[in-house]
């Protein structure tokens, strides 16, 4: 079983470093292999540059819209990206990448 985290992202690159660690954190101890799913939804701020620093040790996918198109296009997107890579007994949590 493999764990997928959504986070719709807006503007949140202050927010983001302290949930990555968080949500790596909490699948390290419980043993979980897992994929963070970062939409940034057209950011205006550094979420995608912070994104992709963290990608570099943790197990981060980000997708990027080019301009703002709200927050159900921004799950939709991130809904699609897991049923292709996501298999059977795979796990989707989606929260606010603001924590």
């Amino acid at each position: 079983m493999k764990l997928f985290v959504l986070l719709p992202a807006y503007n949140e690159e202050d927010s983001l470093p302290p949930l990555l660690d968080a949500l790596e954190g909490s699948c390290r101890r419980l043993g979980l292999e897992h994929e963070i799913v970062i939409v940034d939804d057209g950011s205006t701020d550094r979420t995608a540059a912070v994104a992709t620093a963290a990608s570099g040790r943790l197990p981060i996918r980000l997708i990027q819209h080019q301009r703002n198109s709200g927050l159900g296009a921004a799950m939709l997107t991130g809904l699609r990206h897991v049923t292709r890579a996501g298999d059977d007994g795979d796990v989707l949590v989606a929260m606010d990448a603001d924590n």
